[in-house]
């Protein structure tokens, strides 16, 4: 055999470029916590007659910036590692994990991860380890293997000790940034998305040693988020003669979820290998769902391309035969949850806003019938300008003082009462012998037509301002078609079409909320609009105006104006009171 027949490495390279998917706080949390459970859980493997309590395992994490360090421990009498089993697995890289050597399926695979610690600048790695009453302690320098110099710093071998079994991993001269309190929130949460219900298996207790030295001690907890709504699917046939018979578990919370909890966790044997909503991430409604899908099949699955890979992102391996059955098969089922979500929430929203924009209506109905009431304490003089008639308490603005179909001196219940042009002053119909002058008034058979026409004027007024005060106004909203316009007048029925692009497009910058009040104004001024124009037509029939035909259009003009930005304002001020 040729002496260059086999592969060499470089090891001082092999080491610093695996520690380099390990370049958060997060990341490295993950290793070290995760090899004291795949630790226990090995153990609780090998002694089932045993029934070993997870909870009496002791797990702690303390990251200490003010000294710059982290600290692992775990402990219990069956923990720690022998030299033999330190040097042999602990410390060989990329060797198959001993345990999936024995089928049994823990997190771990290749052993890539002790390196974690040089991926946040660390200068040192200590690992001090207690088994069958056997101490040993390993130290590991950064710029030994800089240097090229590769070998371990043995400080206590097989020292003998009455301590209790387990294991302590110091990593010192953390670079702050990889400690800050950011850092360690996201470590929180990374934890607790990767290990789930494990975290209530295991008491794993984090404490923090601030800058000043104070401590604080957390027990880390999983808090799954709470569903209403839950299905169960199991996989399609193509599917399940590589899954067996799992179940796809869909759950859906009330309000959108948070990043961090949102998605389907595909464990196997218990541990996440991905979180997803299947390339659906993006969709609308999707933040809703979350759930489980435990397959074992992941772990034994035999072939050169394996379903997960040996890389420290929790991702599934694409190129995989069943992971791409995985997907197709969840993408379908979370596509067609969402789509018969959004119908739903489509139906409930338009139930609600049907409810919504019910008192919206009942509220600008109001608001028009209190303005309309007002045209009885709003009087025209004779040559067409408007007054305001004193109200009951001597104001302005109110009801008229007189009653019984009496309005400024016009009876509406006999004759009806004349201006007299030259003194302003009402002269009625009244006959001789009743103390009226015969030279100064004139019997109703006697009148020129053009008190006549001026008389007829009069009265239709004051029907106007009696039905005036009858109010009676109603709003609806409804889709009458984008075609149609923005709001439709019939009589005293006004509609809001909300199918016009221009209040579609004003609902859209409201994020679809009609009780916005922003869309509250638009869609009252687009009511008022109409309203408007009835009052100008009503008192147009009623020739209330008297201004000859170049003038009445700039009365009109004038009147809408004014009674627009009058109602625009008290409405204004009443939706900002209200908001």
């Amino acid at each position: 055999m040729s002496a260059y027949s086999t592969w060499s490495v470089d090891i001082k390279r092999a080491i610093l470029d695996a520690a380099n998917a390990f370049g958060s706080l997060a990341k490295v949390c993950e290793e070290y916590l995760t090899n004291s459970i795949d630790a226990f859980e090995t153990i609780v493997h090998d002694h089932p007659e045993k029934e070993l309590d997870r909870r009496q395992c002791k797990i702690e994490i303390t990251i200490d910036n003010k000294d710059s360090k982290l600290r692992f421990v775990d402990e219990h009498q069956l923990m720690g590692m022998s030299q033999d089993v330190l040097f042999k697995s602990f410390f060989n890289l990329h060797g198959e994990n001993i345990s999936r050597k024995r089928s049994i399926f823990v997190r771990g695979k290749y052993g890539t991860g002790k390196t974690a610690a040089f991926g946040i600048g660390a200068e040192e790695l200590i690992v001090d380890t207690i088994s069958n009453g056997k101490r040993n302690k390993i130290r590991a320098l950064k710029k030994d293997l800089l240097a090229g110099n590769t070998n371990l710093i043995s400080e206590i071998v097989d020292q003998s000790t009455s301590d209790t079994a387990g294991t302590v991993i110091e990593i010192k001269s953390v670079k702050p940034k990889y400690i800050s309190e950011r850092s360690i929130e996201s470590a929180k949460k990374h934890i607790q998305k990767l290990l789930g219900y494990r975290l209530d298996m295991y008491n794993i207790v984090l404490v923090i040693r601030a800058r000043d030295g104070e401590e604080r001690a957390e027990k880390l907890t999983y808090e799954p988020p709470t569903a209403v709504y839950e299905k169960i699917y199991e996989p399609s046939n193509p599917l399940k003669k590589f899954t067996g018979n799992t179940k796809l578990i869909i759950r859906r919370s009330a309000d959108p979820l948070s990043e961090d909890v949102r998605g389907i966790s595909i464990t196997s044997n218990g541990y996440p290998r991905e979180i997803t909503l299947f390339g659906l991430e993006r969709e609308k409604f999707a933040d809703r769902f979350f759930g489980e899908w435990e397959i074992p099949s992941l772990d034994t699955y035999e072939g050169d391309n394996p379903p997960f890979l040996s890389t420290r992102e929790l991702k599934l391996n694409r190129e995989n035969e069943l992971v791409k059955l995985l997907f197709d098969f969840g993408k379908e089922i979370i596509s067609q949850e969402i789509k018969d979500f959004a119908q739903d929430e489509r139906q409930r929203k338009q139930d609600e806003d049907t409810k919504k924009l019910s008192n919206i209506a009942e509220e600008l109905s109001t608001i028009l019938d209190e303005d309309f009431k007002q045209y009885d304490s709003v009087e025209k003089s004779g040559d067409g300008r408007r007054k305001e008639a004193p109200c009951e308490d001597g104001g302005a603005g109110g009801q008229s003082p007189h009653s019984d179909g009496e309005l400024d001196g016009f009876s509406t219940s006999g004759n009806v009462g004349i201006i007299d042009s030259a003194k302003g002053l009402p002269v009625t119909g009244e006959t001789e012998g009743q103390g009226i002058d015969a030279d100064t008034t004139s019997s109703k058979d006697q009148r020129t037509a053009e008190e006549s026409s001026q008389a007829d004027k009069l009265g239709r007024r004051i029907r106007y301002k009696n039905a005036a005060a009858r109010g009676g106004f109603r709003i609806k909203f409804e889709h009458l078609n984008h075609n149609e316009w923005m709001a439709k007048g019939n009589g005293k029925m006004i509609t809001v079409n909300l199918d016009a692009e221009p209040i579609k497009t004003h609902l859209g910058f409201c994020y679809d909320m009609v009780e916005n009040p922003q869309f509250r104004m638009f869609a009252y001024s687009v009511a008022i609009d109409e309203y408007c124009k009835y009052c100008i037509y009503t008192q147009a029939d009623n020739d209330e105006f008297f201004e000859e035909p170049g003038g009445v259009a700039r009365e009109v003009s004038t009147e809408l104006l004014s009674k627009k930005k009058r109602l625009m304002d008290m409405i204004s001020s009443k939706l900002q009171m209200s908001s």
